[in-house]
């Protein structure tokens, strides 16, 4: 670990650097989200262009046949989607609402998948059983899209008592919404733009 990293000559990152961060003639390897021409990122660079910086995107790195190498993919579905019902298991026992998602632990610290499905598998059969306060009820899961992140998100809410619902009926399950599971939604491309 180093507060300065003026003597590297590679940087690796995951996501955007800050534009104020990047160091002149040094190489840069993380997801830049520029290769679109998504216009939020376009400061950053121009920054890097003018310290003559070297990108090498992650989304830009593929096989012989153009597929990508590095992404996030079904892991980062899996692992994110147990920490964010860890999260929120935490944050609602704190605010008083205690909920059978405060069993789950994060996702580091399960030994294994499946012993972080049978958590989630448990607090599951708590919630169809004993149900959700009435204040959390409809709890709505939104997933972002349909690819490998979102399989690994679906694999954890597979193992909750939930209902999917389409994204121009969620309106509709506020007539009679259930506390004993939860409402998934899937948004695609034209729910969301």
């Amino acid at each position: 670990m180093a507060e300065n990293l003026a003597d590297a000559k590679v940087i690796l990152g995951v996501k955007e650097i800050p534009p104020d961060l990047f160091q002149p003639a040094t190489a840069y390897v993380f997801f830049a989200h520029v290769i679109k021409g998504q216009p939020y990122n376009m400061p950053m660079l121009a920054k890097m262009l003018e310290l003559g910086c070297t990108l090498i995107d992650y989304e830009k790195i593929c096989d012989d046949n153009g597929r990508r190498l590095i992404f996030f993919g079904r892991f980062a579905g899996l692992a994110g989607m147990i920490d964010t019902l860890w999260a929120l298991g935490q944050r609602l026992r704190r605010e008083g609402l205690p909920t059978p998602l405060a069993s789950i632990e994060p996702a580091h610290a399960y030994s294994s998948l499946d012993e972080a499905k049978v958590a989630v598998r448990e607090a599951g059969e708590r919630i169809a059983s004993e149900g959700l306060p009435e204040e959390l009820t409809p709890l709505i899961i939104g997933v972002a899209g349909y690819g490998n992140v979102a399989g690994g998100v679906r694999e954890i809410l597979a193992e909750l008592p939930h209902r999917d619902v389409k994204p121009d009926k969620l309106e509709g399950i506020f007539e009679d919404p259930s506390p004993h599971c939860f409402y998934e939604t899937t948004f695609h491309e034209e729910h969301l733009v």
